[in-house]
C-alpha cells in the first residue's frame, strides 16, 4: 500500500527508500512533541484548578468592622477547636405596629490562634461592655476556621 500511495503522490521507489527512516523519525517527534503538549495543557489546567482553589481557601470577600455588646462566647469543635460567639448589634426598630424592636444578633468565629481578641472578648461580656470587632468574611465556611464566615481578628473595647 506505501508503494501505491506514493507512486500516487509522484515519489519514485528510490526516493522512498531515502525517505523512509526519516519518516519514522518525523512521526515519533510528531507523537512526542504531541505529547509534550498534552503535559503542557494538563499542567496548566492543574495549576489553574489550584490557583482558584487557594483563592477561595485564604482569600478574604469583605473585610469590615461590627459594634455591639457580646451576649455568646465558647468554644466548639472536635478536631478543630474554634471560638464561636454572638454580638448583639443592638434594637431595630419594626414597621410593624404591633411589634416596637426586634433584635439583631450577628454570629461569628474567631481562630484559636487570635488569644488576645478572645481574652477581649471574654472581658468584654463579663462587664457587659461593648466592643468593635474587626473581621474578615471568606469566601467558604471550612471546619478549621469555625461555624461561620466571619473571622474575628481584632477586637478595640469601648
Amino acid at each position: 500500500t506505501n508503494t501505491f500511495h506514493n507512486k500516487a503522490a509522484g515519489v519514485s521507489s528510490a526516493a522512498f527508500i531515502f525517505i523512509q527512516p526519516y519518516r519514522a523519525l518525523y512521526f515519533r517527534l510528531y507523537n512526542c512533541l504531541r505529547m509534550r503538549n498534552v503535559k503542557i495543557v494538563l499542567f496548566v489546567i492543574i495549576a489553574l484548578v489550584f490557583g482558584v482553589a487557594a483563592f477561595f481557601v485564604f482569600g478574604s470577600y469583605s473585610d469590615g468592622s461590627r459594634a455591639g455588646t457580646v451576649i455568646k462566647l465558647s468554644r466548639k469543635g472536635v478536631a478543630f477547636k474554634t471560638y464561636e460567639g454572638q454580638l448583639n448589634l443592638g434594637m431595630v426598630l419594626s414597621d410593624d405596629p404591633g411589634a416596637a424592636t426586634i433584635s439583631n444578633i450577628w454570629d461569628f468565629s474567631v481562630p484559636e490562634s487570635k488569644r488576645d481578641a478572645v481574652e477581649k472578648l471574654e472581658r468584654a461580656m463579663l462587664n457587659g461592655q461593648r466592643v468593635k470587632l474587626h473581621y474578615k468574611e471568606k469566601f467558604l465556611k471550612l471546619p478549621w476556621r469555625g461555624d461561620t464566615k466571619y473571622l474575628v481578628y481584632d477586637v478595640e473595647e469601648q
